[in-house]
């Protein structure tokens, strides 16, 4: 562009820069200014009786109103001077002969100055909107750096013709490298990548270059801060001529999405392998449509072919045990209203009569677009089903024998009590038969215990507040005048193992028969109590009787082979025994958890 073009461009420019709101009252003053300028211009510059152009000077004051201050103010200069040069140009102008040629005068210069206006209404819309879109262009520009920055991603230009590699500071910082120390050709920026995928990252910038279409690719970098996995993506453009001119690309540090990539497919790896040895099957059903997506091991165990096409529910179905389908069919609706867990086994008819037993467990799974599905997993239990049932039928064998040991065992205890009392009927000396009284309470106790065992549903364990309830029974009906002597229980439910129900019920029977036969001398009324409670796998019995108490006896009987039986049982089972007069001897005894006895 010539100098003084160029010139009057800038002087354009710096108008329009400085100019004033859009037909403002300022913008009106200035042009009266600028009317007023250009009269005074025309007054003192134009030679005596030469001035043939009197609006010359005027134009640029019109072209310079409108462009400062919009159309109005344009217009303003416009009349303004056309009154001034009525008044002080045209009478005195020695070539102006009439009337009739300053009235042309007048609308040539209206005409031209209404062409003017227009034309710098033009050029006002044409710049204000090219402000609009270079403020736009700056917007998106901000926008985009910020993107770049939020992103951590970086951008880079490559000169194709003059090999020329250009970075910016968010691609340095990406890579780790100072920008002086930025790769600045093609083969630079080659040897920053892995060596095994240079020939990989060459063939798709070739590509790009040759074909002109855009490129996206990963690689990995090797620079200081070590191995990073690059996403790029890149642009080729070209020059007038059509040739390959530069390209342009945007680079993100992908490494945490390829390293979490690597990890969740190694442990898909993993979890298939493992599914594959433990011949664990998975499935998906669709409650919509009732199709079944199932994998390669659950077909195989219904006997479809490999792969993933969906078949009806009911083709599964078909196979299942006639007894187990209706138990199916309810796990299946339960786990599609639910999202809690539900796990259901069923028994699979083979195609060659085998019966094979299937876990099943899923749950109902919601996607993103709000419709769900019910996923899960089975397996086959058919070798844990046969355990269970043989181990089972040994349990039952185990209780039917141990049942029959404890008839047995009580029999024999049965046998042995007869033998005593008869022995004892044929006594004569009496404090001799009340011994061998005493010695067949003792073993009928033990007896009853046994019957307990083999009639009760515990195995190894019996109902102690049913024995004891039992052993009162008993004693009311054997040594108790009803009378006189009176026997109360009160007995919560409470389960205990043989190993300290035996030596309990002989504690209770040596108890109770003391209290019943001394607690109560003469012939005395009375009652004798027995409680039986616990909590937390804890036994509390009491034993109290309502006589004058332990200090009372005379006789030495509490004192004799009775108590020295009841303290060497409880220490037998671990317990723990206090004696009290409130008024009446009471026995309290405590036996810790099962797993604390001794």
């Amino acid at each position: 562009m010539p100098e003084p073009k160029r010139r009057s461009a800038r002087i354009l420019e710096l108008i329009w820069k400085q100019r004033f709101a859009s037909n403002s009252i300022a913008a009106h003053i200035f042009a009266l200014v600028c009317v007023a300028a250009a009269v005074s211009i025309n007054l003192i510059f134009a030679a005596p009786g030469i001035r043939i152009a009197p609006f010359a000077t005027l134009f640029p004051a019109i072209l310079i109103s409108a462009l400062a201050g919009g159309v109005l103010p344009g217009l303003t200069a416009l009349v303004v001077g056309g009154v001034a040069a009525w008044f002080l140009f045209l009478p005195s102008g020695t070539l102006i002969v009439s009337f009739g040629a300053q009235i042309t005068s007048i609308a040539l210069y209206t005409v031209t100055g209404i062409i003017l206006l227009v034309l710098v209404a033009l050029m006002r819309r044409a710049a204000e909107h090219f402000d609009k879109r270079r403020e736009q262009l700056h917007d998106d520009h901000e926008r985009l750096v910020a993107a770049l920055e939020a992103s951590g991603a970086g951008t880079w230009r490559w000169n194709i013709q003059n090999d020329v590699v250009e970075w910016d500071d968010a691609l340095c910082r990406l890579y780790g490298i100072a920008r002086d120390d930025a790769p600045r050709n093609s083969q630079g920026f080659i040897s920053i990548i892995h060596p095994d995928d240079r020939a990989y990252a060459g063939e798709v910038i070739q590509k790009c270059v040759e074909g002109g279409a855009d490129v996206e690719y990963e690689f990995r970098a090797v620079v200081p801060k070590g191995t990073l996995w690059i996403y790029d993506r890149s642009k080729l453009v070209r020059d007038a001529g059509g040739r390959p001119a530069y390209m342009t690309g945007a680079c993100l540090d992908v490494t945490e999405r390829r390293e979490a990539s690597e990890e969740r497919r190694r442990i898909s790896t993993w979890l298939r392998m493992a599914m594959e040895v433990a011949r664990i099957g998975t499935w998906e059903v669709n409650p919509a449509t009732g199709m079944v997506t199932a994998s390669d091991s659950m077909n195989a165990f219904f006997g479809f072919p490999a792969g993933r096409q969906s078949r009806p529910f009911a083709d599964y179905l078909a196979l299942v045990h006639p007894d187990d389908v209706a138990h199916v069919k309810q796990a299946v609706a339960t786990r599609a209203s639910s999202s809690e867990p539900v796990s259901v086994e069923y028994r699979l008819l083979a195609p060659n009569g085998d019966v094979r037993w299937l876990s099943s467990r899923g749950a109902f799974v919601r996607d993103e677009g709000g419709s769900g599905r019910v996923v899960g997993s089975l397996y086959e239990i058919t070798d844990r089903k046969r355990i269970d049932e043989e181990r089972e039928a040994t349990l039952q064998q185990r209780e039917l024998l141990l049942k029959e040991l404890n008839h047995r065992v009580k029999n024999n205890l049965q046998m042995v009590s007869s033998l005593l009392n008869l022995q004892a009927s044929r006594m004569d000396d009496p404090v001799a038969r009340e011994h061998f009284r005493k010695a067949v309470d003792r073993v009928q106790a033990i007896g009853d215990i046994h019957a307990r065992l083999y009639q009760g549903d515990h195995l190894g364990q019996i109902d102690f507040d049913q024995y004891l309830k039992d052993l009162c029974e008993r004693l009311r009906d054997s040594i108790i005048d009803p009378k006189s002597v009176s026997l109360e229980l009160d007995a919560k439910p409470i389960v205990l193992d043989l190993d300290r129900a035996i030596p309990l019920g002989l504690i209770v029977n040596e108890l109770v028969t003391n209290a019943i036969k001394h607690a109560f001398p003469n012939g005395a009324r009375g009652t004798v109590k027995v409680s039986l409670d616990g909590d937390d796998g804890g036994v509390r019995l009491l034993v109290c009787d309502s006589g004058p108490g332990r200090e009372s006896t005379v006789n030495g009987e509490r004192e004799g082979l009775g108590m020295r039986l009841v303290e060497g049982l409880m220490r037998q089972i671990g317990g723990t025994l206090k004696t009290s007069n409130d008024p009446g001897a009471c026995y309290e005894i405590s036996l810790p958890k099962a797993e604390h006895a001794a």
